[in-house]
């Protein structure tokens, strides 16, 4: 006779299948090195033989595990080559779906997790931020302008770490540290080759929208001087700026940024403090560009020569070690002690003239010498006259 409860036991799926990714996040938080680096081995090879969708609460214990193998990792070196097989994880996945999903979980688990890094273990995170986005952007980049996973991509970098309001509280460290690497890691992606200006505006959209959304004035600021001002000195450079950029060989649609600023500062429902971000900002663009070409008219016409950055780089030297403060040297005058000098000197080429001073006033007339003593003065001239005396006598 058959048992009430042997159907639920068959359909009741195996323990070894559900305790895979269990596995995986016990062994990548383990306390010895050797046993971490072979499980990420193991994972990314699991990882590219995987064909069904994985599940968001599994993706969130991989990355439990990983959080934590990156927590106890050791030594610069050793953190950066660590912090790049993570973000290498990316291209494990066969499909678009799973690797959307990985920076997803990923940027949920390091966000809720933030608070609670301490000072020393800051920028081997920073540095895996780094690397997960550049290792995603990588992977659209290969889908082209038609990729599958530039919406969700974006969409991902939109809803997580750069969004930032009073509404959803997110680390602004984060955010900043995108706004400044971002630009780089597009050019470290594309090794400097440049992308189609439409492929590389929508890679920026999500920065972007940081000025039409509403966050903070800080985070705004930022998106600024991290992304458009850089951007503005790649495409028209000026001898003025502290820091040359190049982007390598990136053209940028300045038509559609303009645009698309212009569009989403007049939407009634945009905030004022953003449609003030907005309109500032694209007026910033416009300025800048038709400074930069009324100068190239000019030097096409043969009015002004062409400028040529000559900025030097600034080296800053070690003192050596017998390296002694001008102060401290044998010998050493300030300049409030040969004041004093000087004017002890004029005082007595003043006494010796009968109490005036041989260096004029502002009026060019000679100036009295109110200090001296006229008794002494005379004293002086008795000395004199009786020397003298005594001289021609003998």
């Amino acid at each position: 006779m058959r048992k009430p409860g042997r159907a639920v036991a068959e359909s009741a799926p195996k323990p070894a299948e559900v305790a895979v990714e269990n596995t995986f996040a016990r062994v990548l938080a383990h306390n010895d090195v050797k046993i971490r680096n072979k499980g990420v081995k193991k994972l990314k090879a699991w990882l590219s033989e995987q064909k069904k969708p994985h599940g968001r609460l599994d993706m969130m214990k991989l990355w439990k595990g990983l959080f934590y193998c990156m927590w106890m990792s050791d030594k610069p070196l050793v953190q950066e080559d660590l912090a790049k097989k993570l973000g290498e994880l990316v291209h494990s996945f066969p499909r678009d779906e799973g690797a959307v999903l990985f920076i997803d979980t990923f940027f949920e688990t390091i966000l809720r997790e933030w608070h609670g890094i301490d000072r020393l273990r800051l920028d081997k995170y920073y540095f895996l931020v780094s690397q997960v986005v550049k290792q995603g952007i990588a992977r659209v980049i290969m889908g082209g302008e038609d990729s599958e996973m530039l919406g969700p991509f974006t969409e991902v970098l939109r809803k997580g770490p750069l969004a930032a309001s009073d509404e959803v509280v997110r680390p602004l460290g984060i955010l900043f540290h995108l706004c400044d690497a971002h630009l780089g890691l597009v050019n470290e992606a594309t090794d400097s080759q440049g992308l189609p200006p439409s492929l590389y505006f929508s890679l920026l959209l999500p920065y972007l929208e940081v000025l039409a959304g509403p966050a903070p004035a800080v985070a705004q600021a930022r998106v600024v001087s991290g992304v458009v001002d850089k951007l503005l000195e790649h495409a028209f450079p000026s001898p003025d700026a502290e820091v040359a950029v190049d982007l390598g060989e990136q053209e940028i649609d300045w038509e559609a940024l303009a645009q698309w600023m212009f569009a989403r500062g007049s939407d009634p429902s945009t905030a004022d403090a953003a449609r003030e971000a907005l309109y500032t900002t694209r007026r910033k663009i416009l300025n800048r560009r038709s400074k930069h070409a009324k100068h190239q008219a000019a030097i096409e016409a043969g009015g002004m020569e062409a400028e040529v950055d000559e900025r030097p780089t600034l080296v800053r030297k070690r003192p050596s070690e017998d390296y002694a403060p001008p102060e401290l040297a044998e010998g050493f005058v300030s300049a409030r002690a040969l004041k004093r000098r000087r004017r002890r000197a004029e005082q007595k080429a003043a006494a010796a003239n009968g109490g005036l001073s041989d260096t004029p006033n502002g009026n060019g007339v000679a100036r009295a010498d109110s200090e001296e003593d006229p008794s002494a003065s005379g004293k002086k001239k008795k000395k004199k006259k009786a020397k003298k005396a005594e001289v021609e006598a003998a």
